[in-house]
């Protein structure tokens, strides 16, 4: 095993919080984005599918 300096060891000890922290704000952000296109495809979708709906209703 490596002898490992004190300052070095802060300096690890401090990068990896930095690591963490940034993937779990990566992660909250991935998973807002899933639930904001997801509601945006849910919309999108009720729209055509009343669209759809008013151009059979006209045409019969």
């Amino acid at each position: 095993m490596y002898h490992i300096s004190g300052y070095l060891l802060l300096n690890i000890v401090q990068f990896a919080a930095k690591r963490s922290a940034i993937c779990r704000k990566t992660q909250c952000v991935l998973v807002l984005n899933t639930m904001r296109f997801d509601a945006k495809r849910k919309v999108k979708w009720c729209k055509t599918q009343c669209e759809m709906w008013l151009n059979a209703r006209r045409k019969a």
